[in-house]
């Protein structure tokens, strides 16, 4: 996946996500949200960092959607989004165990995607290193 595929991608993904959070509700609602948070993650590391394996875009886009989370805990990202009531889209304001688990679900359907598409374009396949074939 390019570096314009995945910044397209990530966009896409923002979009659903907004119209799955504004138009939905309920905790599949919630969970489909956080997958798609996670999946933005992974993408824009994919988009930042176009040169790194998928595991690496994998780690740092999981890894920053468990920051967020656990800083929930500290009430920092509350403090935060009641000044800039925007933010909540990006911090959240509420630690919940459960979104760990989609966030990981939407992380690794994202990575999957990535490899399936490098695979798929001649070229763009990775070696388990990341350098391309």
């Amino acid at each position: 996946m390019t570096r314009t595929r995945a910044a397209f991608a990530a966009a896409l993904v923002v979009v659903v996500g907004l119209a799955v959070t504004r138009g939905g509700s309920g905790p599949w609602a919630d969970a489909i949200g956080d997958g798609l948070y996670a999946a933005m993650a992974v993408l824009l590391v994919r988009v930042l960092a176009p040169r790194s394996s998928w595991r690496w875009q994998l780690a740092i886009g999981l890894g920053w959607c468990v920051l967020v989370e656990l800083a929930q805990l500290t009430g920092v990202p509350g403090t935060i989004v009641d000044a800039v009531p925007l933010a909540r889209l990006v911090l959240g304001t509420t630690f919940v165990a459960t979104d760990l688990v989609a966030y990981t679900v939407g992380a690794l359907v994202c990575a999957g995607v990535i490899v399936a598409s490098s695979r798929l374009r001649p070229g763009c396949a990775q070696q388990p290193d990341g350098s391309k074939v």
